[in-house]
């Protein structure tokens, strides 16, 4: 997973690169996708909501 974790959010604060992620193609996000479900575990972080949007409109 280390050369996808230059896509991947730094910390819970990191809108940057999740609007980057909300850009990228569904073939891009597939080996991101369960990385990313880590990130809605707690939707008190300020990204959760984001991340969690992203998901659920996945590009078909």
């Amino acid at each position: 997973m280390n050369e996808y974790a230059k896509y991947l959010p730094r910390n819970k604060h990191d809108f940057e690169r999740v609007y980057k992620l909300k850009k990228m193609e569904r073939t891009e996000l597939l080996p991101l996708l369960l990385s990313l479900m880590e990130w809605v575990q707690d939707m008190n972080w300020p990204i959760a909501h984001e991340v969690a949007e992203l998901l659920v409109t996945f590009p078909e």
